[in-house]
């Protein structure tokens, strides 16, 4: 699974965060036995979502994941059941690759799952 965005760690539960721009966060999940731990259910979605406190969040970070194909580290988008979207906007890399240009300074191509190590890169995020 491909992860990008801000997320958070709060009582051993990874959970993606949302800033509500009033100094309070959503946490989301999937999980719906995360109403025992006062979560409500979103009526649009099967996610659910509590709202918190900016104070409460000690351990939130930035996540991206990327991927080593071919030994270059490269951008990863999108992927389907067997294959990645990795892409670049360095045109020496692309064409080493073999990537498509699909933009006036960007090169992508779909790829083998199994030819993809994917990565994270984590930063904290300090309010």
């Amino acid at each position: 699974m491909l992860k990008s965005g801000d997320y958070a760690i709060i009582n051993n539960f990874e959970y993606e965060i949302y800033d509500n721009g009033d100094d309070t966060f959503n946490l989301v999940t999937n999980d719906p036995q995360s109403i025992k731990e006062g979560f409500s259910k979103d009526n649009f979605s099967n996610i659910f979502f509590k709202i918190i406190n900016v104070k409460d969040l000690k351990n939130a970070f930035n996540v991206k994941t990327y991927g080593k194909y071919k030994n270059v580290e490269i951008n990863v988008h999108k992927e389907n059941e067997n294959q990645f979207l990795v892409g670049t906007s360095d045109s020496s890399i692309a064409k080493t690759l073999g990537l498509d240009r699909t933009d006036k300074y960007y090169y992508e191509k779909w790829v083998p799952k199994e030819d993809v190590q994917l990565f994270e890169v984590r930063k904290p995020l300090i309010f």
